[in-house]
């Protein structure tokens, strides 16, 4: 496993500067669609529950502040990898790194209560509750935090935790997503509820939607980390002194960063690209922008008869129910039923 390879060595001595710069530099682009996205939601806020909407907002404002002061800590460990000012921002980017993974299990678990209990959810506000239990998650950060910078012993612990926590809330996702399948399907019948109901869950279905790419992909991105860490003690800082003395550092290094990077910069792209609530409010705030700054066009206004005009239906849900009929089919089976 160890090395002591000049060829290697000199790789080191050489990539390590750029390679901190750069996967500093990088990571400014997962930070720009992480801010649309919570800007987003932001203003969508009143659609979900209140204890969702919050939940969320704090989950992307500490992966936000995460990414933030990992370039100013990668520059500052470039610099001087023993400084004050390196070792206080290592502590701050492990704190907040520590907090995403509780406040993610948050999010599944009130995602999960709220699907179970989408008759009476949508109505209660147990803020007491909330209050409690969001400083949990905040202690044990800072509990994670502080022994893994402190404790070479406890750090092992600490990486075996976060992948128990990576595994338990792959499960409850994957447990989450079928119990709103079994719903759906059961409020496809008439007989199973009323009409508020159907959109009760309707809501909760676009906030589990929301919520499932996200989570997946950030404990496949802790995973990844921990696997990487466990095969050549590759950490976000590139290291000169382990590269030379592991055998393939360099290239693990690589492929590890690169993978998490992947990951975490599809995480908001995916839920801009694919969540409906979201693609509408992305068009509706673009047709205000092009209609500020309007473009002058040749292209000539060709008027659409009514009868032509094609019309979708669709569910509580957003599934279209009829794919695309005109107006006039639309009005003759409405005719043929009464």
């Amino acid at each position: 496993m160890f090395n002591n390879g000049t060829k290697e060595a000199n790789i080191c001595n050489v990539w390590a500067d750029f390679i901190n710069y750069f996967t500093a530099g990088i990571y400014v682009f997962p930070i720009i669609f992480f801010v649309i996205l919570l800007l987003l939601i932001v203003s969508l806020r009143r659609a979900f529950h209140p204890f969702f909407s919050i939940l969320f907002l704090l989950f992307l404002s500490i992966y936000i502040a995460c990414d933030a002061i990992y370039l100013p800590y990668k520059l500052s460990s470039v610099i001087n990898e023993n400084s004050r000012l390196s070792n206080t921002l290592c502590a701050i980017t492990d704190f907040t790194y520590f907090l995403i993974t509780p406040l993610g299990t948050y999010c599944t678990v009130e995602r999960i209560v709220a699907t179970i209990l989408f008759r009476s959810y949508e109505r209660q506000r147990h803020w007491a509750f909330f209050l409690v239990t969001f400083p949990i998650c905040v202690l044990f950060a800072c509990a994670m935090a502080f022994q893994y910078v402190n404790d070479e012993k406890f750090s092992e612990i600490v990486d075996q935790s976060l992948v128990f926590f990576s595994v338990f809330n792959i499960l409850s996702l994957i447990i989450l997503y079928l119990i709103n399948r079994y719903f759906i399907r059961k409020c496809s019948h008439a007989n199973f509820s009323n009409l508020s109901m159907r959109y009760q869950l309707a809501e909760n279905v676009k906030a589990v939607y929301l919520l499932l790419p996200i989570l997946f992909l950030d404990n496949l991105i802790t995973i990844n980390d921990m696997i990487w860490y466990g095969v050549a003690q590759i950490d976000s800082y590139f290291d000169p002194w382990y590269c030379k003395r592991i055998d393939g550092y360099f290239v693990f290094y690589i492929i590890g960063t690169t993978i998490s990077f992947l990951l975490e910069l599809s995480m908001p792209i995916v839920v801009l690209a694919r969540h409906e609530l979201l693609r509408k409010k992305i068009q509706q705030i673009t047709r205000k922008v092009m209609l500020k700054f309007p473009r002058k066009s040749s292209t000539t206004i060709i008027p659409i008869s009514p009868s032509s005009r094609s019309v979708k239906l669709k569910n509580v849900f957003g599934d279209e129910i009829v794919k695309e009929i005109s107006i006039s089919e639309y009005f003759d089976r409405l005719k043929a039923q009464w």
